[in-house]
């Protein structure tokens, strides 16, 4: 699970246009711990530490537990905002969503 959770944080910072030692300001840790988070280095890596980080990039912590095929960062910031629209609109761009998904295969 660490190892996508590296990529996750990898993908966002750079989609976001961060450099390393910015998002470890941003989320009050070391750049080191940046570095190593992303390199899969940190084998216990602590909750409260993950959250600060995934707060920094804007994300909630579950965001870094994704599944693998859901992992990128348009995906997750897709999800993201769907989960901030009230239900009824959240069906009706789901259903528009899926339309034109199905129209595409």
């Amino acid at each position: 699970m660490i190892k996508s959770v590296g990529k996750i944080i990898r993908e966002c910072r750079e989609k976001q246009g961060l450099t390393i030692e910015k998002l470890a300001e941003r989320a009050e840790v070391s750049d080191s711990y940046i570095s190593r988070l992303e390199r899969n280095n940190i084998a216990n890596a602590r909750v409260a530490k993950l959250a600060d980080v995934a707060n920094a990039l804007g994300l909630d912590l579950a965001d870094l537990f994704t599944d693998s095929k859901l992992d990128d960062p348009y995906t997750i910031e897709l999800l993201k905002c769907l989960k901030e629209i009230p239900e009824n609109k959240r069906q009706d761009i789901s259903k528009s969503i899926l339309k034109i998904l199905k129209y595409h295969k």
